[in-house]
């Protein structure tokens, strides 16, 4: 029986996530009706993903407010979840400010990202039906076609949700939510180095090939193979931070 995947709006590409890089020219944003500072949290964390607000920089607090309709006190909530998350450091007559790529601290937490990873496929592997195989095969077709076109962004938005479902299918909430947090951290460094790492055509090979694991209920070829492919990705990120 196939069994429905139910995505969460975070791991949803039709999810619009808002963002403050465009709306710093007086317009206020008009936010969902929910928790306020949930709402405030979402913005500003993919802010700092996406670096708006690059490593080190002090968060312009009143101005965040201003764009955002709110007062402060969404807004510390929301920040002081962030400092939980790593993302910022906030400090006492300064305020928040974003917490810098450290290379030691990047390394721990692709080990815990890939000890997360690799009991995900091993359970994913040993649940896979139909629908999970074949969400899993159109999303290594959408990055195998970014990448035949050079289309960069697009690859690796494409890629983070392919790792995102081999989480989601395991339904595990508590993995979900700590893979989630992990996986801020690798797009954010990510996404400094990205600027200078060519896109080979070839490069969603890896994910073909755990897909064929899962395929074959294979959980220790799975487990191994994604292994394989995070140590490639963190030596790749560590040559350009190094």
């Amino acid at each position: 029986m196939d069994l429905a995947i139910p995505w969460p709006a975070v791991f949803n590409p039709s999810f619009q996530k808002l963002s403050l890089g465009s709306s710093m020219s007086g317009k206020q944003k008009n936010l969902a009706k929910s928790p306020m500072h949930e709402q405030v949290l979402t913005t500003v964390r993919q802010d700092i993903l996406e670096l708006v607000y690059q490593p080190g920089e002090r968060l312009p607090e009143p101005e965040i407010c201003r764009a955002l309709g709110v007062s402060r006190t969404p807004l510390r909530d929301a920040l002081k979840i962030l400092e939980i998350e790593g993302l910022v450091r906030l400090s006492p007559n300064i305020g928040a400010t974003v917490t810098p790529v450290d290379v030691r601290d990047l390394r721990d937490k692709f080990d815990v990202l890939i000890s997360l990873e690799k009991l995900a496929v091993e359970r994913t592997a040993a649940i896979a039906d139909n629908s999970m195989i074949q969400e899993l095969k159109r999303l290594n077709h959408l990055m195998d076609t970014a990448a035949h076109n050079g289309e960069k962004k697009r690859y690796y938005d494409i890629n983070d949700q392919f790792h995102m479902a081999l989480v989601t299918m395991t339904r595990n909430e508590t993995l979900l939510k700590v893979h989630a947090q992990m996986m801020n951290h690798v797009e954010r460094a990510r996404r400094i180095t990205n600027e200078y790492e060519p896109l080979s055509k070839h490069v969603s090979s890896h994910h073909l090939d755990i897909v064929q694991a899962i395929i074959m209920k294979d959980s220790a070829g799975a487990s191994h193979l994604i292994q394989l492919h995070l140590d490639e990705v963190l030596k790749r990120i560590l040559l350009r931070l190094i």
